[in-house]
């Protein structure tokens, strides 16, 4: 009878050995798995010079959220944890018109890149320009 109870202990502490391991490898993977991406970009102008300091504005078209950051001092901007949809990146700088890229879509655990070019303002005027979606060969969304 003692020779079964010892059986029984060793088989069930194996057996729980084997469930913690497959627990704790599963953990890490489950929260490595994020809803969400993230959208950068460059800001230059017509003469290929970045543009910092400028405020950048990411919406979400379909659901209307908004994101605002600043361009560093490279002229690259960054949003990061952003959810799945299509997305607007608008530019304002001093001494620019707003600039606006094309829709484009970010999906999960996508890097969407939007580079855009400004070009100096003159009267107030709203300048649209294409940007250039590099995220997982898609091609962004057309109006």
């Amino acid at each position: 009878m003692q020779r079964s109870i010892s059986f029984m202990c060793k088989s069930s502490t194996s057996l729980f050995l084997v469930l913690l391991i497959v627990v704790l490898t599963a953990v890490p993977a489950m929260f490595g798995q994020a809803y969400s991406g993230t959208v950068s970009g460059e800001l230059t102008d017509a003469t290929s010079a970045v543009v910092t300091g400028a405020k950048v504005i990411l919406t979400d078209q379909e659901k209307g959220f908004s994101f605002q950051t600043i361009s560093d001092n490279s002229g690259r901007y960054l949003f990061r944890s952003i959810p799945p949809g299509v997305y607007v990146v608008a530019v304002e700088a001093q001494s620019f018109g707003k600039t606006e890229s094309v829709k484009f879509k970010v999906d999960v655990n996508e890097n969407a890149t939007a580079n855009l070019t400004l070009k100096v303002a003159g009267a107030t005027q709203t300048v649209e320009v294409g940007a250039q979606a590099q995220a997982g060969g898609q091609s962004p969304l057309h109006q």
